[in-house]
């Protein structure tokens, strides 16, 4: 955990030591801090759709590709580049307070993965002018996002251990895929924390 954390600070906080430590995902992952995210997803999909509804004669392009930079920066390297988990990592969840529920990075990293082809193939059919196709595909990003921000499903990650269950993925990453984190607190202190990796 203590090396995930190390993981999920911004660039500037955490250099990489070499080209593979530029491209690692954190693992595991605060399930809140992926939660915000997928409110600031839904937030701005949101006002791509309404702007197309009730302006079509402007164009959103530019909320398309803050979309996309977004979903890739995090699935290539977690927080590091992307301005948007710094404010989540740094202010937003600090502010909140609420407890760490630690989840595997894979699954994680996967569901990015799903956000950028999803967020991609609306953005080009947007820019080809198929908006009709483009808001259709958006909509479907839109309510993956709002089941992930509000009741916590994460329905990439649910595809990813349907991967993992035909095989598809190999032993390493399942069996990561697989954690437990619990947080449990050290008994001569009640403000530190010390954390177990089980497999389940």
């Amino acid at each position: 955990v203590a090396v995930a954390r190390e993981l999920a600070q911004p660039i500037w906080k955490r250099p990489p030591k070499s080209f593979k430590d530029l491209f690692q995902f954190p693992h595991p992952v605060n399930e809140w801090e992926s939660r915000i995210h997928a409110g600031f997803a839904t937030c701005l999909a949101s006002i791509i759709l309404i702007i197309g509804a009730a302006r079509p004669d402007i164009e959103a392009w530019w909320l398309y590709i803050y979309l996309v930079f977004g979903f890739l920066a995090r699935f290539l390297s977690g927080p590091r580049f992307d301005p948007q988990a710094w404010l989540v990592v740094l202010v937003i969840s600090p502010m909140l307070k609420l407890k760490p529920v630690y989840v595997p990075g894979p699954p994680k990293r996967f569901a990015q993965f799903c956000g950028v082809i999803v967020s991609t193939a609306s953005l080009i059919l947007y820019t080809i002018h198929q908006r009709e196709a483009a808001y259709w595909s958006l909509s479907i990003l839109l309510i993956l996002a709002i089941v992930q921000s509000i009741y916590g499903i994460c329905i990439g990650c649910f595809f990813w251990h349907l991967l993992c269950l035909t095989g598809l993925i190999e032993e390493a990453l399942t069996i990561k895929s697989t954690s437990e984190f619990r947080i449990k607190k050290k008994a001569n202190s009640t403000s530190s924390q010390s954390f177990e990796d089980s497999k389940i």
